[in-house]
């Protein structure tokens, strides 16, 4: 009788709750304090805010998804995720005169440092690295997105 009433609660929160998925965008902030002549004394380890990005199944063809961002300084589209080695990396409605890719691994190691051309679709090569989680930042100007990033 409980598994009946298990499987009948399921079915009915099933019916109610949303069927959009997010991923999460963690941006660091740090507040320095300098002295007198501009040298800088300490850092101040500001709370993360969290940041939630719509991931949306786009191509029923390969199955391939799409993280898709809206960032401070444009929209950033993102695919496949995860990948086996080539990574799509799309940035649109920016007016940033410089923009910079980096890869990191968990440990922070950076991996790849790449200058992204503004408006056009750029390829990033991740199959010379093992499978496993990589932090992929973008910076535009002075302002920064990152995304975790899979690597099957």
């Amino acid at each position: 009788m409980k598994t009946i009433t298990y499987i009948t609660l399921f079915f009915v929160a099933s019916l109610f709750s949303s069927t959009k998925l997010y991923a999460q965008t963690t941006y660091y902030h740090y507040r320095f304090s300098y002295d007198d002549s501009g040298n800088r004394e300490k850092r101040i380890y500001i709370q993360p805010v969290l940041k939630k990005a719509n991931i949306n199944n786009i191509s029923t063809k390969n199955k391939e998804e799409f993280i898709v961002d809206n960032t401070k300084f444009g929209e950033v589209k993102i695919y496949p995720s995860p990948t086996k080695g080539n990574l799509t990396v799309e940035i649109s409605h920016i007016e940033a005169q410089k923009v910079i890719l980096l890869v990191y691994n968990l440990q922070g190691k950076q991996l790849l440092n790449k200058t992204l051309s503004i408006s056009q679709r750029t390829s990033v090569d991740l199959s010379r690295f093992p499978a496993g989680m990589y932090i992929m930042k973008i910076i535009a100007d002075k302002q920064s997105s990152q995304w975790k990033i899979i690597k099957e």
